[in-house]
């Protein structure tokens, strides 16, 4: 099935949708119609996105009316989500971010960037992107949000990256960027605008949403207001070092003050789904009690790459984990997964990351298979391996 088809194609404009970038955005489609649906929703008091990205579950359960809860590792991730999800005032917003402006103009203060960053810009971009964020980050509550990432905005702009690969590289010869102070203030003035413009389209809501910079593996990340309320937990997990994360916001990271002089390595070094995890003994009588599937498989990667089978044995840990949780606190769940190709073995990661859940007590009532055809999932392997052709769409129930 496709669920494009049955919903229909959806402006990348709509709403606050398409106000960042943000690496593997869940299609908007499926949350838009399964939250639509009474047979999955009857009952249900929160949603809750433990791996919410950007906020695009948080967004449509807003819309179907539905308090939620998001928690977000990555505070680039957990930043767009707030602002995504919070109407506020234009006019005055855009008389702020004017003043902010003509203040960092005339202004000898900077913001301290990591050293990192430096090698990204010019040195006119730079001295101005440091006096404009010495002003951004100053300004507090969902006004402050919003102006921080039209902040980011113009950064990624002014940056002298190729623009065609989601994690910050080199362009090629010929087509490098030299940016200047006066690029950086006219970026911040149009990339104002154009977020404000988006926020605008908000309605205000009586449902509430809630975003955490937290870890799932926390059980005081699930933690919520409503003591007694029925919730679902609706969420696309990450994959096991398929995606750049961390890497894809690392100028970001850095601007928001989270990196460190050394880069984001200490973020991406304790995330889910980390692309770099020392190789080393992996305890396979624990990866055989998760899923008997497990221990064999990643025995058999080991003998290839030794690093690749730590990483997924470190995910489905860290997986195992955070879905005991959901499963403690939630009583249905709705799972989007798909496979992962590693060392020519193709790992069923929807079926094991559905066994941990059917082991903590929810049965699975539906599956859905639904085509991949956005690029916005970076779906491309190492190694020539073909991108993933679909997605499952998995649902959980609580036995009663």
């Amino acid at each position: 099935m496709s669920f494009r088809d049955l919903v229909g194609s959806l402006p990348t404009s709509e709403l606050t949708h398409g106000i960042y970038p943000y690496p593997a955005r869940l299609l908007r489609q499926i949350p838009r119609m399964l939250l639509s649906c009474s047979q999955l929703t009857d009952g249900i008091d929160e949603v809750i996105d433990p791996f919410c990205g950007s906020g695009t579950v948080l967004l449509e359960s807003q819309l179907a009316g539905f308090d939620s809860l998001g928690v977000e590792q990555n505070p680039v991730g957990a930043l767009i989500s707030r602002v995504k999800t919070t109407p506020i005032a234009q006019i005055s917003s855009l008389g702020l971010s004017a003043a902010l402006l003509r203040a960092a103009k005339s202004s000898r203060a900077r913001h301290t960037v990591p050293h990192y960053l430096r090698a990204w810009y010019t040195h006119s971009a730079l001295s101005a992107l440091s006096r404009l964020a010495a002003e951004v980050l100053a300004v507090d509550g969902a006004v402050g949000d919003a102006l921080r990432v039209a902040f980011l905005l113009t950064a990624r702009r002014a940056a002298n990256t190729d623009r065609r690969i989601p994690v910050p590289v080199r362009p090629r010869a010929g087509e490098e960027t030299s940016h200047d102070s006066a690029f950086v203030w006219t970026e911040w003035s149009r990339q104002t605008k154009r977020l404000f413009d988006q926020i605008e389209r908000l309605s205000a809501s009586e449902a509430s949403t809630l975003v955490r910079v937290a870890d799932s593996r926390m059980r005081s990340s699930w933690l919520s207001s409503r003591k007694s309320a029925s919730r679902l937990m609706f969420t696309s997990p990450p994959y096991g070092a398929a995606q750049k994360y961390i890497r894809s916001t690392s100028l970001e990271l850095g601007w928001l003050g989270v990196a460190s002089d050394r880069g984001t390595a200490h973020i991406e070094r304790d995330s889910i789904g980390r692309e770099h995890v020392p190789a080393g003994p992996i305890d396979f009588a624990e990866l055989g009690e998760i899923d008997g599937r497990l221990a064999p498989l990643v025995a058999r990667i080991g003998t290839i790459n030794p690093k690749r089978a730590s990483i997924y044995a470190a995910y489905f840990r860290d997986m195992n984990t955070a879905l005991k949780n959901a499963s403690e606190v939630c009583d249905r769940i709705v799972m989007i997964a798909s496979t992962n190709s590693v060392a020519g073995e193709v790992i069923p990661t929807y079926e094991i990351l559905g066994s941990i859940i059917e082991s903590n007590g929810l049965r699975k009532t539906m599956s859905l298979r639904d085509q991949i055809r956005g690029r916005s999932l970076l779906t491309t392997r190492r190694n020539g391996h073909a991108p993933a052709a679909a997605e499952y769409v998995e649902v959980f129930q609580r036995e009663r």
